[in-house]
């Protein structure tokens, strides 16, 4: 669901002209209760960790009150509220960038895929899904990786990596989760 509202589009960047991901953290004392209604042409993974919140798709609005992922797609409107104590964060990236027609005829043909709104993220995967603690496992990877080596930019809340290394890394740990939904059939043509 591409959204049409130009004024909901986000004009914040999201990474780094070189690397085109950047992660989100909220600590279970953050004073932030909302993030306005918006979309972006990134994806954004969430992972909910604990608390309470509420999160709007689209015309969907969910409770949360445990342990959850939720995939938002490129172009999708979507908003957080949160009450405090809470434990979130949301790994935003460019696809189309991370996976590239070069790419096309390989493995990570999927990434390539979801880039180009061929395939699309399911809304939510939830604890006891056939591939969520090994979903879990790779994003606690790459949170790790941007938490040790990246810095943070208060411009933007996001916290940046410039590692070369710790990049290949997040770059492995998000083919891998893309490789996981696709083996327990969690993508959508």
């Amino acid at each position: 669901m591409q959204c049409e509202d130009i004024t909901l589009k986000e004009r914040r960047i999201h990474g780094t002209e070189l690397f085109p991901c950047g992660l989100y953290q909220r600590k279970e004392d953050d004073p932030l209760t909302a993030m306005q209604y918006h979309w972006h042409d990134e994806i954004e993974i969430i992972y909910f960790e604990s608390g309470k919140a509420s999160i709007r798709i689209g015309t969907e609005i969910y409770d949360l009150t445990e342990e959850i992922f939720f995939f938002v797609n490129s172009g999708e409107p979507h908003m957080l509220t949160w009450e405090i104590p809470c434990r979130e964060s949301a790994l935003v990236l460019d696809s189309r960038s991370f996976c590239t027609e070069q790419y096309s005829n390989t493995g990570l043909k999927i990434g390539y895929l979801i880039a180009n709104g061929n395939v699309v993220l399911p809304r939510m995967l939830r604890q006891g899904s056939q591939c969520f603690e090994k979903i879990k496992q790779q994003y606690k990877d790459i949170v790790s990786e941007f938490v040790e080596l990246g810095y943070s930019d208060l411009s933007t809340g996001q916290i940046l990596i410039k590692d070369k290394g710790a990049q290949n890394i997040i770059y492995g740990s998000y083919i891998k989760i893309l490789g996981y939904l696709s083996v327990g059939n969690h993508l959508q043509p």
